[in-house]
Formats: structure tokens, C-alpha cells, sequence
């Protein structure tokens, strides 16, 4: 399969997803972003926890406790 096929099918994909979330009564484009800036507010501060340490250069254990807490602050601060 070539990768404009597998696009393609990913946005076939997409597209019901965006249509069962609309059924749902929820507008999709509000929650693809939502869920975007949510994202990016994690990302961030796993960022600030690590410090200097590049994420991409830590253990894997040590990011996920990183990611851990980063989550657990963000989703505390969106409540």
C-alpha cells in the first residue's frame, strides 16, 4: 500500500470518527482542538519538568514519570 494510499484511508477514517462525534451533539473542530491545545500544554510542561535534559535523551521510565506529572498538572489546572 503507498502512502497516499494510507492517507487516504486515514482520512476516510477520520472523517466517520468526525461523523459519530457530531451525532454525539458535539461540534468535532472544537474538539480536535481542545484536545490539540490540551496536547500541546502537556508537551510543554513535560518540557519544564525535564529542564535542561532533552525529553527524546531521557530513559524511558524517567519520561514516563516526566509525562506522568505533566498530565496530572495540566489536567489540574484545566479544572
Amino acid at each position: 500500500e503507498s502512502s497516499a494510499e494510507t492517507e487516504e484511508r486515514a482520512g476516510k477514517y477520520l472523517m466517520g470518527v468526525a461523523r459519530q462525534v457530531q451525532a454525539a451533539g458535539i461540534d468535532p473542530e472544537v474538539a480536535l482542538r481542545r484536545a490539540t491545545v490540551s496536547l500541546r500544554d502537556h508537551v510543554l510542561r513535560a518540557e519544564e519538568i525535564a529542564g535542561e535534559k532533552s525529553l527524546a535523551d531521557l530513559k524511558d521510565d524517567e519520561k514516563s514519570l516526566i509525562w506522568e506529572r505533566a498530565e496530572s498538572e495540566v489536567r489540574d489546572s484545566e479544572n
